[in-house]
């Protein structure tokens, strides 16, 4: 989460009032447990892994969060958390890049319970690339594709390619 804030801190804008692009994040081999804290990518990234998409070598690096949370949100020019709408102004995701991960959620120690609680959710448009993702109450790629977008986000032209989506809602 800190990663995520200093880079939003140094994004530069190179074209207008709207989108902020910074350096890639890449997370190195290893298990990273995030409890239940949403990524939350609200400026134009890059977030990659060493992973390849495929569940037995995919998995080099992995994120993996508690029961009941949403493992990365995606928000568009006008949104914020789940559901929320934010003044214009606001700097989104969209255009972001996810790639190389081996994302994994948490059933409850009762077993599987259906919740809101998303692989990862889109609210604005990103590639999904070479990435597992498993264990989610939710859907393993949640996208919200409304016209206009506001204030239910627009992932609209997402691309996703070699993602293995298993144990979720939905793929």
């Amino acid at each position: 989460l800190a990663a995520l804030a200093t880079l939003k801190a140094i994004a530069v804008n190179q074209v207008s009032s709207v989108w902020q692009a910074s350096a890639a994040l890449h997370v190195p081999p290893g298990h990273y447990f995030l409890g239940n804290n949403t990524l939350d990518i609200t400026h134009t990234l890059i977030i990659e892994g060493d992973g390849h998409g495929r569940q037995a070598g995919g998995q080099a690096s992995m994120l993996r969060w508690s029961a009941g949370t949403t493992g990365i949100r995606v928000q568009g020019p006008a949104t914020t958390g789940a559901t929320g709408a934010t003044a214009a102004g606001f700097n989104g995701g969209s255009g972001s890049i996810i790639r190389g991960l081996y994302l994994f959620g948490a059933f409850p120690p009762s077993g599987f319970v259906e919740a809101e609680a998303h692989g990862i959710h889109l609210r604005g448009v990103a590639t999904i690339e070479n990435c597992v993702i498993t264990q989610f109450q939710g859907d393993g790629i949640h996208g919200v594709a409304v016209a206009g977008g506001a204030p239910e986000g627009n992932a609209n032209t997402a691309m996703i390619s070699n993602v293995n989506v298993n144990w979720c809602r939905t793929g």
